[in-house]
């Protein structure tokens, strides 16, 4: 490096002279993958007989690549009771960061719609801490609509997403269900995807 600098053990000695900054290059790879914004620190510690203007700055590599699209596709998304509602959320590209997802269950637009008695307990305790008592349609279990939290971790291209539904011995409709999938961008702000239905029959 030019300048009147050393480096021993990985830290730079200065003279005892007044001297301009000292530039800190940091190497940063770029690729076409999302990912968040990358923070580099760099610090400075005065040892003896010298007085820093700053301790401590640091540079940040924003993202430029846009958020993947998503698709989502039925695994088994016409089930009887007993068995699970299971689609599969695909990305259309790998990331190099976990994406965080959220499938809103929606209001259906004609038809019964499973409740939360219809789900198995231990999942609606998972999702929202509780299993709602008296139970109520799965879109009403959180105002503004349920939301199922889901991760596709970096470099992976698929996240499956399932509602086990319980066998409860009553004579009942075929029930349905909607709901909107959404990923989250580099601000945390959720970007809207695909809606997808699902149906459950009676197994009495």
């Amino acid at each position: 490096m030019p300048g009147p600098y050393r480096t021993v053990s990985g830290e730079y000695v200065l003279p005892s002279v007044s001297l301009p900054d000292l530039p800190v290059p940091v190497e940063v790879r770029g690729n076409t993958r999302f990912g968040y914004d990358t923070a580099r620190g760099a610090f400075v510690k005065a040892v003896r007989g010298i007085v820093v203007g700053s301790h401590r700055g640091g540079v940040t590599a924003r993202n430029d690549d846009p958020l993947p699209s998503a698709t989502v596709t039925p695994v088994a998304d016409d089930v009887a009771e007993g068995e699970a509602l299971t689609w599969r959320a695909t990305p259309s590209a790998a990331a190099d960061a976990d994406l965080m997802g959220t499938v809103t269950v929606l209001p259906v637009t004609c038809g019964a719609e499973p409740s939360t008695a219809d789900a198995d307990p231990e999942w609606p305790r998972q999702q929202i801490g509780e299993v709602p008592a008296p139970a109520v349609p799965l879109s009403e279990a959180v105002p503004g609509g349920l939301p199922l939290w889901f991760p596709v971790p970096a470099g992976e291209t698929t996240a499956e997403l399932t509602v086990p539904v319980v066998t409860d011995g009553l004579k009942e409709p075929t029930e349905f269900l909607r709901a909107a999938l959404s990923l989250f961008d580099g601000s945390w702000e959720p970007v809207p995807g695909p809606e997808f239905t699902g149906r459950v029959r009676d197994a009495a």
